[in-house]
């Protein structure tokens, strides 16, 4: 981070969208990287980490920027139900690793669950939103559930897809395929799609194996890229 090493393309994605007027969301916030930087330039900003171990040091962090008062951080998940979800870790947890989708592994979790159209209406939300949602393979069983959401606010999202992690615990062709559709068709309504150097891309180059694995990252948008 203080070299300037550390993911800088999605520093550019927040200096191009995120402004003074947004709400900012980071669903998959770890120890707040990504949510001290785009929540200060937000007019709020609420950071989701469902991982005991991060959050931890989340509130280390954000304690530790007294000056920064406009950011609320939670240690719940978005999913598809609101209720308890079972979350775990290859390993001790705190890694950035945690998912869904290692419920199963060396160290789990039960941890409270919301939906975000729930979520967005307990706390009066309203547009513009920006949501940054980056969940080790999660995505693909909750980005179906946000359609609606999608419809109604929308936001600008910058999401990270991890077509390898998924890939890797997903054992079932037939289930590969149907969660890769799944999160492609929940971008319909977006009027522009983008990779990380502002390239446009289009929804059905997103369904090819080879393409999907090149965009790793998409900002789903209603505005143009600003050159």
């Amino acid at each position: 981070m203080e070299e300037g090493n550390w993911e800088p393309e999605t520093f550019s994605v927040f200096d191009q969208f995120v402004t003074k007027e947004m709400t900012y969301l980071d669903i998959g916030t770890w120890e707040g990287p990504t949510l001290l930087y785009a929540g200060q330039k937000a007019k709020t900003a609420y950071g989701f980490e469902a991982d005991p171990v991060a959050f931890a040091g989340l509130e280390r962090n954000l304690a530790a920027n007294p000056q920064i008062q406009n950011t609320r951080i939670l240690h719940q998940c978005i999913a598809p139900k609101t209720g308890e979800i079972q979350f775990g870790s290859r390993n001790a947890g705190g890694d950035t690793m945690s998912s869904i989708l290692f419920s199963g592994g060396q160290t789990s979790w039960t941890v409270p669950a919301i939906r975000l159209d729930e979520f967005a209406a307990k706390e009066g939300l309203q547009a513009p939103l920006f949501l940054k949602i980056d969940i080790e393979g999660g995505e693909y069983s909750i980005l179906p559930s946000l359609d609606p959401f999608f419809r109604t606010y929308r936001p600008t999202v910058y999401l990270s897809t991890h077509p390898a992690f998924f890939g890797s615990t997903t054992p079932s062709f037939f289930a590969k395929l149907r969660a890769h559709f799944g999160l492609v068709y929940s971008l319909r309504s977006f009027e522009y799609l983008y990779d990380t150097d502002g390239r446009r891309v289009q929804l059905w180059e997103l369904l090819l194996k080879k393409r999907w694995r090149e965009n790793a990252s998409i900002i789903a948008t209603h505005s143009p890229w600003k050159k």
